[in-house]
């Protein structure tokens, strides 16, 4: 690991917030607290919490099935299709496994690889085991986004981002990389460490996509310790 930043929180303040490395060895750059890296899957966090906020804001309830409010979502399994929520689609009970070989790298939107859902084999029975799944996180991040009457990047911006104030935190490897400071990626090979591109993962965004520094990431951190507040302010309810 040519580098990493180090955050730590007690009694709501940060007593650390410090980079290590480089994240960038060729040029020798440091890491500092506000540079951006992808958080991959620690994005799910931000989509379950983005659903409990849409189920206090009453878009949506935990238990009702998927279809009653988008009536186009379909799964192979007829059973499935008609019963599966959000519950379901968050604790990774659905039935399918990863087939992350659909998406990755298809070139396909996310309203496509929702249509494609039916085509998909269940590895087992609805509800019979714990798989973990990105499509049904994108899933659960595209229903949030189409009750919201827009997208859950533009419902993350404005719900989380923003009265947060994480201000650098973006959703694409081209945003991320508009900004001088951001950690290059590398491949070990044979003990050498290599560069290598970003690939991009906008279509299943709200499974893996989200860049984000320390400074900010502390952030949410300290939301969740609080219960839900950000100083003063109550971002989600304590129950959610």
């Amino acid at each position: 690991v040519p580098g990493c930043a180090m955050g730590i929180i007690q009694d709501n303040s940060v007593l650390l917030a410090e980079g290590f490395g480089y994240r960038d060895i060729k040029n020798k750059q440091e890491v500092t607290p506000e540079t951006l890296f992808p958080i991959a899957s620690c994005t799910k966090s931000f989509t379950s919490f983005s659903a409990g906020l849409a189920v206090d804001e009453g878009l949506v309830e935990w238990d009702i099935p998927i279809q009653e409010y988008y009536p186009a979502f379909r799964m192979k399994d007829p059973c499935s299709t008609l019963k599966v929520t959000l519950r379901d689609l968050l604790t990774h009970r659905t039935g399918l496994s990863r087939h992350d070989a659909m998406w990755y790298q298809a070139g396909i939107s996310r309203e496509e690889i929702v249509t494609r859902l039916a085509y998909l084999e269940p590895a087992r029975d609805f509800r019979s085991l714990y798989q973990y799944s990105n499509l049904m996180y994108m899933v659960a991040g595209f229903l949030v986004g189409h009750l919201a009457q827009s997208s859950w990047e533009e419902y993350i911006q404005a719900k989380i981002l923003n009265p947060l104030g994480m201000n650098r935190t973006n959703f694409t490897s081209k945003s991320m990389l508009s900004y001088d400071d951001y950690a290059v990626a590398y491949a070990q090979v044979k003990g050498t460490l290599y560069p290598i591109p970003y690939c991009p993962v906008e279509p299943v965004c709200p499974a893996g996509g989200i860049n984000s520094s320390l400074r900010e990431m502390l952030f949410w951190v300290q939301l969740h310790l609080n219960q839900g507040k950000s100083g003063k302010s109550e971002i989600i309810s304590p129950e959610t």
